[in-house]
């Protein structure tokens, strides 16, 4: 076991419901990362599928969730089934093949659709969509090419995930050569970090989608500071999404549609919680930190392995 690893979260923007798109744009980084000597990789929470727009005005919401769960009146609903992915589809094949290529631990986050007996079961010949459940899910893939674990988010954030959503009922760890990690999704962090903890892992690879009130305070000053104050030994590979700065905005001269003047304007957000993804050595300790918070930044950092720490 070497003494060292190098590690890199993997901070970009997702476009809702655009798997193609998505797994382009991060495949292209995480190339990007390995050639730079990452040997594992961190993505945002369902970067590959989409969480939300940008904006935060659209959302996921399936049709079987009852009025008590629908979200706030201002979301755009969209149903997640054309989007979402088995946890064998063709978005965890095709990270098997590229992390066999570049020889890495890549986590692998996305809507996950199951197919199960519906809570109602009168409806089921009424209404399709019935049968299926989704997940926040989170596929670890390894430098062989496999699934070697597979995590649903445990502790759905009530304001997002309670309209399409179904809860996990377990944490997941896997040995890797470079010691044990778990896996984690956002809003999961106010209740596995002491479970986590238990077991005794090396590091926790967690992919965030982060919303708040303020603009830096929880990456730099709440979080750290829950990982110090409850003793956290273990390291935490944040991943957070981010949003585009800019939009090319072209001008037409006339009206056979000559392209005339292209100029780009910066995009405005009445949202926070994007963007300054940061890694974290144990007790709380930073490590690395994006410089900000918009569109593609892969931060890195060389941490010591289980056996050498």
């Amino acid at each position: 076991m070497p003494d060292t690893v190098k590690v890199a979260s993997i901070q970009a923007p997702s476009i809702l419901g655009d798997v193609k798109a998505n797994v382009s744009r991060f495949s292209k980084l995480v190339v990007e990362a390995a050639k730079n000597g990452a040997k594992i990789c961190v993505l945002p929470e369902a970067a590959l599928t989409g969480y939300s727009s940008e904006d935060f005005n659209h959302s996921w919401c399936i049709p079987q969730k009852s009025r008590e769960d629908l979200l706030d009146k201002k979301f755009i609903q969209h149903n997640p089934h054309k989007a979402a992915q088995t946890s064998d589809g063709e978005i965890v094949q095709h990270f098997k093949k590229l992390c066999k290529e570049l020889e890495i631990y890549c986590t692998v986050p996305y809507v996950e659709v199951v197919e199960s007996e519906p809570e109602d079961k009168s409806r089921k010949s009424y209404f399709e969509w019935y049968k299926y459940k989704y997940y926040n899910a989170i596929t670890l893939v390894s430098p062989k090419g496999e699934a070697v674990a597979h995590y649903r988010k445990t502790n759905l954030w009530p304001y997002y995930d309670n309209p399409w959503a179904t809860a996990g009922d377990k944490i997941v760890t896997y040995e890797t050569e470079y010691g044990k990690v778990g896996l984690g999704v956002c809003f999961d962090i106010h209740k596995i970090l002491p479970e986590y903890k238990q077991e005794g892992i090396w590091s926790l690879l967690y992919c965030i989608a982060w919303v708040d009130d303020e603009e830096f305070a929880w990456f730099h000053e709440h979080l750290p500071k829950r990982l110090s104050d409850e003793k956290i030994p273990y390291n935490v590979i944040g991943c957070n999404w981010s949003v585009t700065k800019r939009k090319k905005v072209v001008t037409y001269k006339d009206d056979d549609d000559e392209v005339g003047e292209e100029r780009f304007v910066d995009l405005k957000y009445d949202w926070y919680g994007y963007g300054k993804t940061t890694i974290y050595g144990p007790f709380g300790k930073i490590l690395a930190t994006a410089k900000s918070q918009f569109d593609n930044e892969i931060i890195y950092a060389e941490i010591p392995t289980s056996k050498s720490s």
